[in-house]
């Protein structure tokens, strides 16, 4: 098996369709793969049908914003839950992030008509388009038109960081789901709730509080985990018995990872999982 199981299309943050994200997929080499679009699941029979077209085993995966419950050590700190080998009915994770991406598309379409008050270019026709495929207008789709018309040096530089980081006009966060809540949803749609890149967000500390939850498995390669993170995380996982995954976390041009496959499930991991679920379900 070669398998990525953190991936992102233009049907949520990421810069690729389906078609063109599963065949960079097949490409790179990968044979089983998992879509993990934030906040988003309506897709995922699409995306299955497509993924299978083009040579590819599909598990069906969320990514889900969260934060740590209140009275537990984390409390209120950004916390991603992958769902992972969903089943088909995956109704209890809509019904959580049907809120969490109508927040996001709000929030976007203010700081739209902030940068038009700073005198940036932003037609709402051009805004629309770009976020056709998701339905939600991203901080990527307002920094894709202003690249286009010069006003960046690209998604994550400074003009980036002007705008949306400490002190900025554009700076600001919406309400995410509670991340015990996210774990409920992902286990009531016949998934594996797996806690993403904790190197990224230094959950540490709340992981034997998410086992406790139903917390199935733990993101060991990820891009932004290094030697030390990953080891945490390998020991982390022997700890409670978790399951470990990885992935690159690909957005395509909209991210600044390496591309499909540059990370992934760790092998030791992989005939477990191939065993234990049913990666074409």
């Amino acid at each position: 098996m070669a398998s990525d199981f953190h991936l992102h299309s233009r049907c949520s943050d990421g810069s690729e369709t389906l078609e063109e994200l599963f065949v960079r997929c097949r490409d790179r080499g990968l044979n089983t793969v998992a879509l993990t679009d934030h906040d988003r699941v309506d897709h995922l029979d699409r995306a299955k049908k497509i993924a299978t077209d083009v040579g590819l085993r599909f598990v069906r995966g969320v990514e889900i914003s969260a934060v740590g419950p209140e009275g537990f050590p984390g409390s209120g700190q950004k916390v991603h839950i992958l769902g992972l080998f969903l089943g088909p009915d995956a109704s209890a994770i809509e019904v959580l992030c049907a809120p969490i991406r109508a927040a996001r598309h709000a929030q976007s379409l203010r700081q739209a008509d902030i940068l038009r008050h700073l005198g940036y270019e932003l037609p709402a026709e051009e805004l629309a388009e770009a976020c056709k495929e998701s339905g939600v207008l991203y901080k990527q789709h307002l920094m894709e038109a202003l690249i286009r018309r010069g006003k960046a040096d690209g998604q994550y530089g400074d003009v980036y960081r002007s705008l949306f980081k400490a002190g900025g006009p554009l700076v600001g966060d919406i309400q995410y789901a509670d991340a015990f809540e996210a774990i409920r949803a992902v286990r009531c749609s016949g998934g594996v709730a797996v806690l993403a890149h904790p190197g990224l967000y230094k959950t540490w500390d709340l992981v034997p509080a998410l086992v406790e939850a139903g917390l199935g498995g733990i993101e060991v390669d990820h891009p932004s985990m290094g030697v030390d993170d990953q080891a945490r995380s390998q020991d982390l996982a022997d700890r409670f018995s978790l399951m470990t995954s990885g992935g690159s976390d690909w957005h395509g041009t909209y991210g600044e990872e390496g591309p499909p496959g540059t990370h992934r499930v760790p092998a030791w991991s992989e005939v477990h999982l191939d065993g234990a679920h049913n990666p074409t379900s």
